[in-house]
């Protein structure tokens, strides 16, 4: 019996030394393994080393009209917010305090066809004027600063065309509180608003470079404008 128990300690003893003598083997293997992955990353890293700091992209110039381009395009703005607010008050007048009607209500529909031929006719003799005068502002030999005073006027005249007749059709409405003919004025003050100057718009009606509109501020007397 003695001899069994011994015998079954010692069989004991055995398996347990050559189990911790299993798993040290197994945290050796695990451990170099492990240091191998981390030798395997550490020269993937200083192979592709990763750039400090990324490119900053250029800036891109802002690029700003010239006072007299600003000029005209002020000129224009303050046109087209006059025509809107006229409309708008006009609105106001006429729906929210109820303005009485008049004699020349019964004509409503003739009044509304007046208005489109008027706006109609104002619009399409506007643009034929104005590119008509472009073509001799092309073809004069003059000074940049003196073309430019061609088209300020063309513009100027093309701009009222179409302002009297958004203004025709705005008086129209005041008279007959038809709202139809207030949306004939309120179609020319947009076609007025597509009108409005830019330095490429105005480089290309008058055929010269942007350059060129951009240094008239160096021309003696273009000032004057």
């Amino acid at each position: 019996m003695a001899g069994q128990t011994r015998g079954a300690i010692g069989l004991s003893l055995n398996f347990l030394f050559l189990f911790c003598s299993s798993k040290k083997e197994n945290n050796h293997t695990s451990t170099e393994s492990n240091n191998h992955v981390s030798l395997i990353k550490h020269l993937h890293c200083d192979s592709n080393p990763l750039p400090k700091s990324l490119p900053l992209k250029p800036k891109t110039m802002q690029q700003t009209n010239p006072p007299l381009v600003r000029a005209l395009s002020i000129l224009h703005t303050a046109l087209l917010m006059g025509q809107f607010l006229f409309a708008l008050i006009s609105f106001f007048v006429g729906y929210t305090k109820k303005v009485s009607s008049s004699s020349l209500q019964q004509y409503s529909q003739q009044l509304l066809i007046l208005s489109i031929v008027v706006g109609v006719v104002a619009y399409i003799a506007a643009n034929r004027l104005f590119t008509k005068r472009l073509e001799q502002i092309k073809s004069d030999y003059k000074p940049i600063s003196e073309k430019f005073n061609d088209y300020r006027a063309a513009s100027l005249m093309r701009w009222g065309l179409i302002e009297f007749g958004s203004l025709f059709s705005i008086i129209l409405f005041l008279t007959t509180n038809y709202s139809f003919i207030l949306a004939v004025a309120v179609v020319l003050i947009f076609l007025f608003y597509s009108t409005r100057p830019t330095l490429q718009k105005i480089a290309s009606d008058m055929g010269v470079s942007e350059m060129e509109i951009e240094q008239m501020g160096d021309i003696p007397g273009s000032d004057k404008v």
